[in-house]
């Protein structure tokens, strides 16, 4: 049977663990406004440059 000094360590460790999880990298917003750019420019690369037209692929059921 667990101590009383067992039950805080465990604690102290599920205190770090939670810690450690919500330090995590996120984008700022102007960061994501930007990835939404680069997507579009990469559409009109694809649609334009590449000459790609999702109407002209061939999507048969098998």
């Amino acid at each position: 049977m667990k101590n009383q000094q067992d039950y805080l360590g465990d604690l102290a460790e599920i205190r770090s663990m939670m810690e450690r999880s919500s330090k995590f990298l996120s984008l700022s917003g102007w960061a994501g406004i930007m990835a939404g750019i680069y997507a579009l420019v990469g559409v009109y690369i694809a649609h334009t440059l590449l000459k790609f037209k999702p109407t002209d692929q061939a999507y048969d059921s098998v």
